[in-house]
């Protein structure tokens, strides 16, 4: 039996919905006429109402098929057992919020939705967004503002870049594995900086070394060819080159 349990409320009557048990058929939304809700499927033509169920499937191990509703009902808040972190936030309830509203039906405030949840995030889905489903950025508005989903609000947002789902579990290692090779590549064929200034001494002392060799030689041949000009060679390494 699904852990999830969606309920109903028909004026003062409490109605427990379980998404495979009562028969309902899914909930599906209004999309032709004035009041058409096509602006809230993602682009990949899921309804708010698909989109619902697989962000609650995500904390019971698959997808949870939302029941439609009938007339004066609306989805209420979890219980204290189905008080998870899939349905404790502001993205869920955003989206089971326009779920609703694409049905005609109504909306449950925030503060009442969450009465029984410990620690409901707001603007973000804790539990991670599973494969395959983008969630529309209007899921992401702020529901604290006016205690409620705003559907006007969530119309003018309709078409914003939409959240997907992070790179799985099994990839995820790959990616710091791969940066660490490319730094050891790089420091290993980039020059220590000790090396730098040994490499530039000896280029110096090569240099010094054949400009003393080429004037050694350069006054030599001057001796040969001049010697009433040149002036007596003292006793020193060149006099061995006579």
């Amino acid at each position: 039996m699904l852990s999830l349990i969606l309920r109903t409320l028909v004026l003062t009557a409490t109605i427990h919905v379980y998404a495979q048990t009562t028969g309902r058929p899914n909930a599906a939304c209004n999309t032709s006429g004035s009041s058409s809700f096509q602006w809230a499927f993602n682009s990949l033509g899921q309804s708010p109402c698909m989109i619902a169920g697989s962000l609650a499937g995500v904390c019971n191990g698959g997808n949870i098929s939302i029941p439609a509703l009938e007339p004066a009902e609306f989805y209420p808040g979890p219980s204290k057992e189905d008080a998870t972190t899939c349905q404790c936030n502001s993205v869920f309830y955003s989206i089971l919020s326009a779920c609703a509203a694409c049905q005609s039906g109504d909306i449950l405030s925030w503060s009442t939705y969450t009465t029984n949840c410990t620690s409901p995030s707001i603007q973000t889905f804790p539990s991670g967004i599973p494969p395959g489903t983008p969630v529309p950025h209007y899921a992401f508005q702020n529901v604290m503002l006016n205690d409620t989903f705003d559907v006007l609000t969530a119309e003018g947002d309709a078409g914003n870049p939409e959240s997907t789902a992070l790179p799985t579990p099994t990839s995820a290692p790959q990616t710091p594995t791969s940066a660490s090779l490319t730094l050891t590549s790089v420091h290993s064929t980039s020059p220590s900086p000790s090396a730098k200034p040994q490499l530039s001494e000896g280029k110096r002392i090569g240099f010094l070394f054949v400009a003393l060799i080429g004037m050694s030689v350069f006054l030599c041949l001057l001796r040969c060819l001049c010697p009433s000009w040149c002036p007596e060679p003292r006793p020193n390494f060149l006099a061995g080159a006579r």
